[in-house]
């Protein structure tokens, strides 16, 4: 009667590990995900609102969760459509801020032979002695031969 239990348990606790190993796809999927924020990262260095909002989709979501310093507060911005997302991006720009952006992707999966999903790291400005690094979700739908953000996720965690 045990060894039953014991066979189902042993595959239950293997299931996470076979779902989450990378795979050939999942190595596509990250090539992607650095492809496309790399051009970002160089979007974002030159302040190019509409060009940073045409790598959105039409419907696309945007969310800046942030934690106040010295506050265990967090408030979070949504943008919703192209427009509005440009419209954040104009806004952020009108500062005379130079930046040298860097995404690091620290994850990638394809959901789907069009819809990919991954994680990293943005720094603003990555020549900075201590550098902002704001943790990012992303999914991207391919879209004829670009992949487009469906929704990005962006967290600014300011303790420091």
């Amino acid at each position: 009667m045990l060894r039953p239990i014991t066979r189902t348990l042993a595959i239950v606790l293997t299931l996470p590990s076979l779902v989450l190993a990378a795979g050939p796809k999942d190595d596509e999927a990250k090539a992607v995900a650095v492809k496309v924020t790399t051009a970002g990262a160089s979007l974002f260095d030159a302040k190019d609102a509409p060009a940073l909002a045409a790598t959105f989709t039409e419907e696309a979501r945007l969310e800046v969760t942030i934690k106040e310093k010295d506050t265990n507060k967090y408030n979070t911005e949504v943008k919703q459509g192209r427009t509005q997302i440009e419209a954040y991006y104009r806004e952020l720009f009108k500062s005379d801020a130079t930046y040298h952006a860097k995404n690091t992707i620290e994850f990638a999966k394809e959901i789907a032979p069009d819809l990919i999903l991954f994680t990293g790291i943005f720094e603003t400005d990555s020549q900075a002695a201590e550098p902002l690094k704001l943790p990012f979700i992303q999914v991207r739908k391919k879209n004829g031969e670009a992949w487009q953000v469906v929704s990005m996720q962006v967290f600014v965690v300011l303790d420091k």
